[in-house]
């Protein structure tokens, strides 16, 4: 059992991004807290407390302040901390990353909490410029929860779903032909601060 912190912009990104991983987690007994920049529109926000009201997990819109993210991580002391690339094709999802970045100093050196802080897959592995390529360091086998992460995206009538569907599907069907699984999702782990880097594995 873990506790876990996915600090993201938009309601949906957890789905798509790491939807598995939460599901997963959640089947351990893990505990699960999401903070969102970027509220957007009303509908999607609902659409969002809806799925997070069926997995049971907490979720925050914080209006792009991090004030709120801070305080939590110290009062929870998560075991990992899941958010963007940095270099994300999306400008929001790049300042999420650099924000969360920005907390870490004060939070690992003046209040001695530690965690893994990982980066989550990107639209089409690729970043904001051509030659970027997202390279995951550590896969998550998801191929249990894999049709009830493909719901909880469906649950996002309000942003094309179908569209962010077929992407994840060659996406996690890739990257579990890379590990021998079916279906997996690709994460970075974030070296900050003796953060220690974990070998290269498949995690189930």
């Amino acid at each position: 059992m873990k506790n876990i912190i996915g600090i993201f912009a938009h309601p949906d990104d957890v789905e798509i991004w790491c939807g598995g991983l939460i599901l997963n987690e959640l089947n351990i007994g893990s505990r699960i807290t999401v903070f969102y920049l970027y509220e957007n529109k009303k509908e999607r926000i609902e659409e969002e407390l809806r799925n997070a009201k069926k997995l049971g997990i907490d979720v925050f819109f914080v209006e792009n302040c991090t004030k709120l993210i801070y305080e939590k991580i110290i009062e929870l002391k998560p075991d990992y901390i899941i958010t963007h690339w940095e270099n994300d094709t999306n400008y929001e999802h790049r300042i999420v990353f650099k924000k969360v970045l920005e907390m870490i100093p004060d939070i690992v050196i003046n209040k001695h909490i530690n965690f893994k802080l990982f980066s989550c897959e990107s639209s089409n592995l690729s970043g904001k410029e051509k030659s970027m390529i997202f390279n995951a360091d550590t896969y998550i086998d998801i191929s249990s929860v894999f049709e009830d992460k493909i719901d909880l995206i469906k649950a996002y009538k309000s942003q094309a779903p179908d569209y962010w569907i077929d992407m994840i599907k060659c996406q996690n069907k890739l990257s579990g032909r890379r590990t021998g699984v079916l279906y997996a999702e690709g994460y970075k782990q974030i070296t900050v601060l003796g953060v220690i880097k974990c070998a290269k594995k498949v995690l189930n």
